[in-house]
């Protein structure tokens, strides 16, 4: 039968019990705090008297020692680098956050530690007061690694820092509106494009009222704008014209994108694209001019109004109408060049081509021939109008005086005159109307002569 312990070997075994299941727990006799201490997954330690006496497996783990006992009886700097990240050293604000966390209760705050094999990593810790005795200061203290999440941190705020360079140098002008139509944001080259700045523009009724001076375009801008709020998540580009603050108009292509509380426009000016393009277009409508006019007179070249006159007589054949031409030449001009020089000579074919299409129908056609020979395409046309039309410019050439730089000079014209249903080609025609022209000269000149 085993021998009844003395009440003295009692108390030691109870005391060796104590320190096994950890002192703390015991002497508050909390069962259910003993089971947190051990089992919890967050790192929980016992400082006492700026010491720590105990911690848990957790704790053992997150500082990568083999057991408790190698980082027990430590101060907190010991685990620690020698500087925190704020540059301030470890023992002396370790001591007076404890300090901090006595007086206070409790003290929550971000600390680096360092781990057995020498990593330095983020933890989050939560210092609570147990005891504030003077000769037995108790800190109970649970260590969070946030190293994920001061990556996650790290990573947000390089995104935005990106983001923040993106929206700085982009080349458009970038706004952010709320759902109160107040602008959060513009970019420098907002600023730079329209020279609005946010203190200038605090809100959309604002923007709307400098940038479109003028009543009737702001609605029209105001209710294009309304229609898109309207279609939330979706990108709308549109083009306006605004005024900038120095006074200068621009053409804006606005792209904006109407969220569920913001609406973000990405602004770009076009200004100098549209002058561009106009340009553009007046060169290429220059350059097609001057493939199909004469560069003096402005009139048709040869090669235009002939291709003309084939179409012409492709249209008249299918609507079954007549079509008549006629070649006129300028009566003794060789006189003229040789009397008053070539360029009076210039002067006189460019005013005769100005008398010819004032005198002309809108849709009859004139083009030079050659030197000064011009080839007129009369469509529609019927032996009743025809004659007339073709006197009418005669006597008009005959009556007027051509202005020159040396004054007025009078000339006259010859014009030999064919008419066809369609069924001959522009070459057919145009030897009938020569042999006609030349009847005319040999008649006399200044005057009609019709093919046969």
């Amino acid at each position: 039968m085993a021998e009844q312990a003395t009440p003295e070997e009692l108390s030691q075994q109870i005391s060796d019990l104590e320190k096994k299941v950890g002192r703390y727990a015991v002497q508050n006799k909390d069962e259910k705090y003993r089971i947190l201490f051990e089992k919890s997954k967050d790192a929980i330690l016992i400082i006492e008297n700026e010491k720590f006496v105990d911690c848990n497996k957790a704790a053992v783990d997150m500082l990568g020692y083999k057991n408790k006992n190698e980082l027990l009886q430590t101060h907190p700097s010991q685990l620690s680098p020698d500087k925190q990240p704020d540059g301030r050293d470890s023992f002396t604000k370790a001591n007076e956050i404890m300090d901090l966390t006595l007086k206070n209760g409790s003290n929550r705050f971000e600390w680096d530690h360092i781990r057995a094999n020498g990593e330095i990593f983020p933890v989050e810790v939560l210092l609570t007061t147990i005891s504030n005795q003077e000769s037995n200061r108790i800190i109970h203290t649970i260590l969070r690694d946030i190293t994920e999440r001061k990556l996650e941190e790290k990573a947000r705020q390089k995104e935005k820092e990106t983001l923040s360079i993106i929206l700085e140098s982009t080349p458009h002008g970038i706004t952010l509106i709320d759902n109160n139509n107040k602008y959060l944001y513009v970019n420098p080259y907002f600023t730079e494009i329209t020279g609005y700045t946010l203190k200038d523009i605090p809100t959309r009724e604002d923007w709307f009222k400098k940038a479109y001076p003028e009543e009737k375009y702001r609605s029209k801008v105001s209710k294009a704008w309304g229609n898109d709020s309207n279609q939330k998540g979706h990108e709308k580009n549109r083009e306006f014209k605004i005024k900038c603050k120095n006074g200068q108009s621009k053409y804006i292509e606005f792209r904006s994108t109407f969220l569920k509380d913001r609406t973000i426009s990405v602004l770009t000016d076009v200004s100098d694209q549209k002058q561009a393009k106009k340009e553009l277009e007046l060169l290429n409508f220059k350059l097609k001019h001057e493939a199909t006019h004469d560069p003096l007179t402005g009139a048709m070249n040869r090669r235009a109004i002939l291709d003309n006159l084939s179409k012409e007589l492709i249209r008249a054949k299918r609507r079954n109408t007549k079509l008549s031409i006629g070649l006129c030449d300028i009566d003794h001009f060789k006189l003229v060049n040789d009397k008053y020089g070539h360029q009076v000579g210039d002067d006189v074919l460019c005013s005769f081509v100005k008398v010819m299409q004032n005198t002309l129908r809108p849709y009859d056609l004139l083009g030079r021939y050659g030197g000064e020979e011009f080839l007129l395409v009369m469509p529609d046309s019927s032996m009743s109008t025809e004659e007339g039309l073709y006197e009418r410019l005669r006597a008009k050439i005959a009556d007027h005086k051509m202005t020159t730089r040396s004054g007025e000079v009078g000339i006259t014209v010859s014009i030999g005159i064919t008419s066809s249903t369609g069924d001959d080609t522009a070459d057919a025609m145009i030897a009938k109307a020569d042999t006609a022209l030349y009847r005319a000269k040999g008649n006399g000149r200044n005057q009609l002569v019709f093919a046969d």
